[in-house]
Order: C-alpha cells, then structure tokens, then sequence
C-alpha cells in the first residue's frame, strides 16, 4: 500500500535568536546558525502541476546539511582526473560554496520553495505504479508529471529529484560544449566564440556554476532519507512519523563522527555513464533499500551516539554521493567531446 505524506514547510523566516542546533528538530531549520519556525503549511505549485491537480509542493527542509554537501562536492573535486581541465579540478572550494546553494534558495522566498522542494528527493514507496521500482522512468520533467497526475499521486508525496540530476547534467554538458569550442577557436573567427560572446574565464564560470548545482542534488540522491517517505523516521506504529532523525543522520552524526579525510579512499575513479536516468535510479534505490537499517539504528540511539555502524553508514552514503557526482561530471565531459559538432551545427558559423 503507497502512502502519501507531504512534506512539512519550514519556510520563511522569523528568527528566533540565540537557538542551540538541536532546536533544529520538529519543525526548527538551523541555517548559518540562525533558527526559523513557520506553521506546517503547504505551497500552492503552478502551470503544468496545477492543471493536473497536484498542488501542495512542501519542501524537506535539510539536505545533507552544508557540511556534508561540501564534503561531497570537494572530494569529487579531487578526484578528477587530469583529462578534465584545470579550472574545475582546481576549483573545490568554489564547487563547494555552490553545491550548497539549492538549499539556500528555498529559504529565499516562498516562491522559490514551492517550485523548488520537489527536486530534492524521490520518495521510492509512492512512485507511480507505471514505474514499479524499476528503472524505466519518462524522458522528460513533464512526462513524469503527467504520469503522476494520471496515477492521482501529487507531486509533493513522490518528488523530482531524478529530473533535477538529468537537467543539470545536461546543462552543465552543454557549459563543456562551449569551453570546447572557445578552446577551438582563440582568435575569436567564429561567432560563438569567447571574444565575440565573452571571456574564457566567463565561459569557464559558467561550467562551474552548473557543476556546483548538480553537485547539491547528486548529493541528495546518495542521502536514504531523501529516497523515503520515512525520511524524518518511522513511529511506534510502522508509519512514518517526525522523530528528528533526518537532522541526526546527516548533520550531527556527519558533523561529528565522520572523518573527512576518510572519504577520498572510497571514492575510486570515474566511469562514464550510459543512461542518466537509469543510474539516478540506482543510486537512489540503494538509499531507500538503507532506510530500514538507519532507522533502526536510530531508535536504538546509535545515530545520537556516533555508534561505528550509524558512522560507517554516512560515511559510505557520503562516499557514493561523492562517486555518483564525479561519474556525472566526467560523464558530462566525454560526452562534450562527442557531441560538439551537432551543437555547433545548430549555429550559424562565421564572422559576423
């Protein structure tokens, strides 16, 4: 039996000063050591997603925390090998201020939350019944979508987490596409080169910024409470319930039990990957199939306590956020290189 839980808003901001971190639970959002609280409320979603009926995106409102997210996107970093160039390779503090970002927008506005939570997490238990727990899923955001309409889920008790890996993939390939060609053309002869549209360091920024972005919801996927509808626990009656646990696992537990020079020996080299989609999915099965053994960690206070088997549990998940963000990145460079003349072919090539 699928059970829809929406996720609580801990949206916009009334601060409350001078709140330890663990005020964090039920309800509180510690961001830069600031607290906030709202009323549990849901955001009206737009355009596609109300015409099918599917209002109310709540956002989960934590992440892997900041310090796990930055881990993540700085190993990756380190891990590249010399075939990509060196303006990503030597940027890990850069990568690693904006993988955090996607969490900061949704304490921008409440518009940004409530177009923006989604993209967090896929909760596995309530995926529609054309995708069993297989590996097939739509081509696009707006098929899956419509095929969560149709299945009369809403969007906020499934998710979109897969499509918001595969769109920044994507952007982040074509990002590559351009570097390739800047370097293609120094003296600037063609009309999409970097002296006629900007400067190589314009170009690499770019490629940066959509690296930095995948790296966030790369991340998530790795994270198995982002791949349930347990992601905050599970009560005394099986069911999900708001125990605190998410904060637990992947800030204090991360924060203070979890060596961050014990990473980069579990992250190996990068492969390329051959179906995006595909291997989201993967990734995020093998977080919700670790749901269970968390929680039961949890509830007997292994996660509070830094037991070595909750440790080693974020370690690994951190490790494989950490493997699945650097096969994206990778993946995205090889596949630059192979695409680059159709991309050119769809401008007009010349002096203008």
């Amino acid at each position: 039996m699928k059970i829809q839980q929406a996720r609580p808003d801990h949206g916009g901001p009334s601060p409350v000063a001078n709140l330890g971190r663990r005020a964090a639970v039920r309800g509180w959002v510690t961001v830069s050591g600031r607290c906030w609280r709202s009323p549990d409320r849901r955001a009206a979603a737009c355009g596609l997603v109300v015409l099918l009926g599917m209002v109310g995106f709540a956002p989960n409102a934590f992440g892997w925390g900041e310090g796990g997210h930055i881990l993540i996107a700085r190993t990756a970093a380190a891990k590249l090998p010399r075939s990509l160039p060196a303006f990503l390779r030597d940027e890990g503090d850069l990568l690693g201020y904006l993988c955090i970002q996607p969490d900061r927008w949704k304490h921008t506005a409440g518009e940004l939350r409530a177009v923006e939570a989604a993209n967090h997490f896929l909760d596995m238990e309530n995926l529609p019944p054309a995708i069993p727990g297989g590996p097939v899923y739509p081509a696009t955001r707006i098929d899956f979508l419509i095929q969560i309409g149709e299945s009369k889920q809403k969007v906020d008790a499934v998710g979109l987490l897969p499509y918001q890996v595969l769109e920044y993939f994507l952007r982040l390939k074509g990002a590559f596409m351009e570097y390739r060609w800047a370097q293609e053309d120094p003296k600037g002869k063609q009309a999409r080169s970097p002296l006629t549209r900007g400067s190589m360091r314009s170009v690499e920024l770019n490629a940066l910024h959509y690296a930095g972005i995948l790296a966030h919801y790369a991340g998530d996927a790795a994270q198995p409470l982002h791949a349930s509808i347990f992601y905050d626990g599970r009560g005394a009656d099986g069911q999900p319930a708001k125990t605190g646990v998410h904060y637990r696992f992947e800030i204090d537990l991360v924060r203070d039990f979890v060596d961050p020079e014990s990473l980069p020996g579990l992250v190996g080299r990068p492969r390329v990957l051959k179906d995006l989609l595909g291997e989201t999915h993967r990734i995020l099965a093998e977080s919700n199939a670790l749901v269970g053994p968390l929680l039961d960690l949890d509830e007997k206070g292994k996660v509070a306590s830094g037991d070595p088997a909750a440790s080693s549990l974020a370690r690994k998940r951190l490790a494989a956020g950490s493997q699945f963000l650097l096969d994206l990145w990778y993946t995205a460079w090889v596949q630059s290189e192979r695409d680059l003349a159709a991309y050119q072919a769809t401008f007009k090539v010349g002096a203008e």
